[in-house]
């Protein structure tokens, strides 16, 4: 980072050069201003790290000064110094955000010790500045994204998800999308410093670079992903709906040392279907990723303690799968998924919640259930979702439950 600034405000003399004998031999930058008003100028038109103010100055004094630099755009880290008889009103002018206060006379190691202090202090808020500038810029891209997106909610999803996915791919690659990463290199680039034909940056900032690099290249890749499933030519097995059950069953048995993290578990129906002349075409690989991110969906978003409830019935044209579980509570409190957001939960980047469990090690862009819905469609079969009355006889404690239903077509005989 560059050097760090620091603007004196002192209108006594002896007290200048007392600070300037001391200073001028540091690293630090040192600029003086003799009264409050001459050191608002130079702040207003300069960027300084930290201000160091005596209290009582002609023209504008300590306090006015500090009031108005708390006012301004400006944000560096006060230090205010003063007399012995002045403690109280140390005190007092305390609250407007001074960060520590000096005693006259200035004491050198004090003086030091406090602008290292005061140092640290400055760094470390430009950092928690940056992530914030940078959370902001992510939100509001992603609020882009989820408008553009809602205003296709009645599209048809055959007509348009090729082209829509595409544009989005090729967008994402080409920088459009990820303005969050771009916008964070752009303002860690006036922090560094350039020396030996290399750039000295805090080791923070390049730590959020790279975290932002690596997401943004797996949102890329689920874009990809997507892409490639609406393009491929599927392959598809048929299979019995015993077998399919039981492969239902050996997905489950994958996801057994996930379950221990909030002391889960999933009961799935009993499979009656051994005599009945039902088959399904899936393309195994395909499905067992769908049908994997459904049920850790289910378990990232359901209560510690909680069973997840697989149950199974037919009609004339679809194997239907109910996958029921009894979901935490979302940022607006409520344990249910509301109506309104039934279709959007399966759009990019939607998301009822901000919170985020990395122990999973699934996608958190809001991108799992878009995927899912892609991989179902391709098998000529539907999914939605919804809330539903609690009629099981499990010990719960609400009376409704998320109701994920996935119907693929049924097939009457094996070709």
């Amino acid at each position: 980072m560059p050097p760090v600034k620091i603007l004196i405000a002192e209108d006594e003399e002896i007290s200048m050069k007392l600070l300037q004998a001391i200073l001028d031999k540091t690293h630090y930058y040192v600029a003086y201003a003799k009264n409050g008003q001459e050191a608002f100028q130079e702040l207003i038109t300069n960027d300084y790290s930290i201000l160091i103010t005596d209290i009582n100055m002609p023209v504008m004094d300590g306090v006015d000064l500090i009031k108005n630099v708390k006012n301004s755009q400006r944000d560096p880290v006060i230090i205010v110094q003063s007399a012995v008889q002045e403690l109280d009103m140390v005190i007092e002018i305390m609250k407007y955000g001074v960060f520590d206060y000096l005693i006259k006379p200035i004491n050198k190691d004090d003086l030091l010790f406090k602008i290292n202090r005061a140092e640290e202090t400055y760094r470390l808020r430009k950092v928690n500045q940056l992530m914030e500038k940078e959370k902001d810029i992510r939100i509001k891209n992603q609020l882009n994204v989820n408008q553009s997106l809602s205003r296709m909610m009645s599209r048809d999803h055959d007509r348009f998800d090729e082209e829509l996915f595409h544009n989005i791919r090729t967008g994402f690659s080409q920088g459009a999308g990820f303005g969050g990463l771009i916008a964070l290199v752009s303002l860690i680039s006036s922090q560094s410093k350039k020396e030996d034909n290399q750039y000295l940056i805090d080791a923070s900032l390049m730590d959020l670079v790279i975290e932002n690099a690596k997401m943004g290249e797996k949102a890329l890749e689920a874009f990809q992903d997507i892409d490639n499933i609406i393009k491929m030519s599927m392959e598809a097995e048929r299979i019995h709906l015993f077998d399919f059950i039981e492969l239902l069953n050996l997905i489950k048995g994958n996801l057994a040392d996930r379950l221990k993290f909030k002391n889960q578990d999933i009961k799935i129906s009993e499979n009656k279907y051994k005599n009945f002349p039902y088959f399904v075409d899936i393309n195994r690989e395909l499905f067992i990723r769908a049908f994997t991110e459904v049920l850790i969906n289910a378990m990232k978003y359901s209560k510690n303690n909680s069973h997840i409830m697989i149950f199974f019935h037919s009609d004339e044209k679809y194997f239907n799968i109910s996958i029921l579980n009894q979901s935490t509570k979302n940022d607006s409190g409520k344990d249910f998924i509301p109506d309104e957001y039934t279709r959007l939960i399966f759009e990019p980047f939607f998301r009822l919640t901000k919170n985020v469990d990395e122990r999973y090690g699934t996608l958190e862009f809001g991108l799992g259930l878009t995927i899912t819905d892609k991989i179902i469609r391709k098998h000529g079969g539907k999914i939605a979702i919804n809330t539903v009355q609690n009629y099981t006889d499990m010990d719960m404690d609400s009376n409704h439950l998320v109701n994920l239903e996935i119907a693929l077509p049924i097939k009457q005989q094996k070709n």
